[in-house]
Order: C-alpha cells, then structure tokens, then sequence
C-alpha cells in the first residue's frame, strides 16, 4: 500500500497504522509458534536420545551383572574344586604314610626272620 495523506483521512491512516501493527503482531506471534514449535520438536528429540542412551546404559549394566555373576559363580566351582584337590592330596598322603608304615613292618619282620 502506498500512503497518499492529501487523499487518505487521518481516520483511516490510524486504521491503516493500526492494520499494519495488528499484522506485524500476527508476524512475530507465527515466528515465536515456529520457535516453539523448532524447541519442542529438539526437546523431544533429545528426550529420545536421552531415553535411548538410557536404555542402552541398563543394558550394559545387566551384562555387567551378569557377566559378574557368571564370574562369581566360576570362582566359587574352582574354589570347590580346590577344595577337593586338596582332600584328595592330603588323603593320598595319609596312605602313603599308611602304606610306608605297613613296608616298614613287612621288612621288619622279613629282616628278623
């Protein structure tokens, strides 16, 4: 629009002011939507992000655990099993000393005969 004063009223100057401010308030309430709009959808976008790496964490956490447990459990078998090496050593060594007791009294009384 072109303003012509000598053919427009001042009535119809301060509506046209008036227009022109109501659309430059339209203008800037559309470019702050836009905004809000950019802003919620990165808001969300990291809210995702957020949540995935989230998951992603509790993941790894549980294979942590149970790797752990897993680990835990094979300590506690060898732990046994040495245990049990260790019975039987201490076992063979009884009877060892049981079977060189034994030679001993044989060739004892080999010896007297």
């Amino acid at each position: 629009l072109t303003w012509y004063p000598d053919q427009v009223t001042e009535k119809e100057s301060v509506t046209q002011v008036i227009d022109d401010l109501v659309r430059q308030i339209s203008e800037k309430d559309g470019h702050i939507e836009q905004a809000k709009d950019a802003a919620d959808m990165n808001k969300s976008e990291f809210q995702d992000k957020k949540k995935h790496l989230v998951e992603k964490v509790n993941t790894e956490k549980d294979k942590l655990e149970s790797l752990k447990n897993h680990y835990d459990a094979e300590k506690k078998h060898l732990l046994t099993c040495s245990e049990n090496i260790l019975h039987e050593v201490q076992d063979l060594a009884l009877r060892e000393d049981d079977l060189l007791a034994q030679h001993e009294v044989i060739t004892e009384e080999k010896n007297a005969e």
